[in-house]
């Protein structure tokens, strides 16, 4: 497993650090701005931050499954099929890169937040009515900051577990077009069109399933059927994989 999380985190470095350097860009242009007072320089490096977290939770993983579409249907697939690795170590080490780039992005970009919020408190002394006026907004009356911490953990995990469920999903529709169509022109639309398919019946399965059952309990019923995507699908698409490296 180290050898193959060595081998994703050389094909995707480049990418997360350069999604990184053009963050502390704009944290740079937002600290300057805080500073300085200087609209322009606020605003450019918020939409900097804002363009670049996007980024990072639009492209890791987009990234890992272009190149595993890549692995199974170009040239490169030799060096997968001849690995003694198993599908699931293979898949298993591309799922834990996307998690831990997603993290680090994660943590990089909280600090950030962290840092502008003090920042802007020492110069203005503002922070104070705009976190109170969050809480009323989020929660209401009585809605504390514990409270609010506990409900940003609850979006950050479901926006993870979607984000891998959505992943695993795709790769399961790269590997059954890669069998079907066995590196032949069309793959990529053919594995879109199963993926939506299956992001489609996905969607409307957890509608019903959350709808069904107290709003209480619907971030944690959410947050199961994610779970449960991911591993469904992985060993589905394992199992694909093992066939068709058995080839």
């Amino acid at each position: 497993m180290a050898a193959l999380l060595k081998y994703e985190f050389r094909k995707t470095k480049v990418l997360n650090l350069v999604i990184l350097i053009i963050a502390a860009i704009g944290e740079g242009a937002f600290l300057l701005g805080s500073v300085l007072w200087a609209d322009s320089a606020l605003l450019t490096g918020s939409i900097v931050l804002t363009c670049a977290a996007a980024a990072g939770f639009l492209l890791v993983p987009f990234q890992s499954a272009d190149l595993l579409y890549r692995e199974l249907n170009t040239k490169q697939s030799y060096m997968l099929f001849l690995t003694p690795r198993s599908p699931k170590s293979i898949l298993g080490a591309k799922i834990l890169t996307v998690i831990i780039w997603l993290a680090v992005q994660g943590v990089v970009f909280g600090i950030f937040s962290c840092v502008d919020a003090a920042v802007l408190y020492r110069a203005s002394g503002a922070t104070e009515g705009l976190l109170s006026a969050l809480l009323s907004s989020v929660g209401g009356a009585g809605f504390s900051v514990s409270d609010l911490v506990l409900f940003a953990a609850k979006i950050i995990g479901m926006t993870y577990g979607f984000i891998l469920s959505v992943l695993m999903a795709y790769f399961f529709a790269e590997i059954v077009q890669s069998t079907v169509l066995n590196g032949r022109k069309g793959g990529v639309w053919f594995s879109l069109l199963i993926f939506v398919i299956l992001f489609i019946a996905f969607i409307s399965i957890t509608g019903r399933v959350t709808a069904a059952v107290p709003e209480a309990y619907q971030f944690s019923v959410a947050a199961c059927m994610d779970a449960a995507c991911v591993v469904l699908f992985f060993f589905l698409a394992s199992s694909l994989m093992e066939k068709k490296l058995s080839v």
